[in-house]
């Protein structure tokens, strides 16, 4: 981390109080097990970046159906 880096605020409950944000124009890989909250986090991210900050953001799933996501 250099001293010229900007970060993104998470705008997640708690999460910024424990990191800076997210590295500005980062690629962002959210490991875990099934039920560990990953699209949850994501969905946050976008929701509350998007509420709180005027964000645009998009959320694109492979895996999941528009109704098994809803």
């Amino acid at each position: 981390m250099t001293g010229s880096e900007i970060f993104v605020k998470t705008h997640i409950p708690g999460l910024d109080d424990v990191i800076p944000g997210f590295p500005e124009g980062g690629l962002i890989l959210v490991p875990g097990k099934p039920g560990s909250g990953k699209t949850i986090m994501g969905m946050t991210f976008i929701y509350r970046g998007a509420l709180e900050a005027g964000e645009r953001g998009v959320y694109l799933s492979v895996y999941e159906s528009r109704e098994r996501f809803l």
